[in-house]
């Protein structure tokens, strides 16, 4: 492989974490704002789902690599 190419491949797969990092944050977000405002019964199983839709995201955009 050329430098060049290396290059490109690399600057793909840095985007590529970058976007699912930046999709579980804002997930994560989301799940903060909307958990603040509801009353507290019943939502420890929702709030471990969505840091498992989190978790997943990272996973899966690490392994793709």
């Amino acid at each position: 492989m050329t430098r060049g190419r290396l290059e490109k491949i690399v600057a793909i797969t840095m985007s590529c974490l970058h976007a699912s990092l930046a999709a579980t944050m804002a997930t994560s977000v989301v799940a903060m704002t909307t958990g603040s405002t509801q009353l507290r019964t019943g939502t420890a199983s929702k709030d471990e789902e969505i840091d498992g839709f989190a978790s997943n995201i990272v996973k899966k955009s690490v392994t793709a690599l």
